[in-house]
């Protein structure tokens, strides 16, 4: 019977020492609140856990929505449980706003061996512009703490909601503490209602979406009914997080030209 895994490496894509060293060092059955057993396995050696794997006993790979969440939902306790009990710095291999992920059909009932190597291409075309860096440094000194924000924006092992309370906060910088941001910022954010339309996120307006948000990213219970807000490797609502941080770096890009102009701050492109 074929069987469906899903691999979660953490930390850092396995090399080859890493990958004919690291075996399987626990698994265990799982019962999902449907009644599916699960199988929860780690690979790693007798120091390290090098990734989490789930499988999905008698499964081609055509996972349900439901088998979807469910994985989901393992991976992330996992992760939680191992930085409770292993390393409290244990993380997933984060590229851009997301992670890497794997997954594999095998007759194996869990994996035995970690089956891939990992490797992240550099780019031989890329020139770093060494005059860009300098004027920006020079010129954005005035405004240092914007450009700490910039930054945190695109850092890939920030999670998302810190991301977008970053972006928010740069917004609200651009609007001088006016609340519901200022006129200028408005309209920066008004331009780019038919693209957040486009996204399918909301009912809401692109502004009311990003007040709200701002709200569930910040406090861990949102509403009167206490639900739960951004919490852990992911939530209800990380999802929409992932899918409007583009939207939202393109806006923080054209806000920061508007509203900062003296500053002389080039984006060699959107922040990742």
């Amino acid at each position: 019977m074929p069987n469906f895994h899903h691999y979660l490496p953490l930390d850092r894509l396995p090399d080859q020492e890493d990958v004919d060293r690291s075996t399987s060092i626990l698994h265990f059955p799982v019962i999902t609140s449907d009644g599916t057993q699960f199988i929860v396995s780690l690979l790693g050696q007798a120091h390290i856990v090098n990734c989490i794997c789930v499988t999905i006993p008698d499964s081609d790979g055509r996972l349900s929505d439901e088998d979807s969440r469910q994985v989901t939902r393992l991976n992330a306790h996992m992760l939680a449980t191992l930085r409770m009990t292993y390393d409290p710095a244990t993380d997933v291999v984060r590229t851009g706003d997301g992670f890497i992920s794997i997954s594999q059909v095998t007759e194996e009932e869990y994996p035995k061996k970690i089956a891939f190597l990992g490797a992240m291409p550099r780019n031989q075309v890329f020139q770093v512009n060494v005059e860009n860096v300098k004027n920006t440094f020079n010129c954005a000194s005035q405004k240092p703490e914007l450009i700490a924000l910039i930054g945190e924006t695109g850092l890939p092992a920030l999670p998302l909601q810190y991301k977008f309370l970053a972006l928010y906060k740069i917004l609200d910088l651009a609007s001088g503490g006016e609340r519901g941001f200022a006129p200028a910022v408005r309209t920066v954010i008004g331009k780019r209602e038919p693209q957040f339309q486009e996204l399918r996120l909301s009912s809401r307006k692109f502004r009311a979406f990003i007040h709200e948000y701002r709200n569930k990213c910040a406090h861990i219970y949102t509403g009167n009914g206490l639900t739960l807000g951004i919490v852990g490797l992911t939530s209800g609502d990380a999802e929409q997080i992932r899918k409007v941080l583009p939207l939202m770096r393109e806006t923080m890009v054209e806000v920061v030209h508007t509203c900062f102009p003296d500053l002389g701050m080039t984006f060699a492109a959107n922040p990742q």
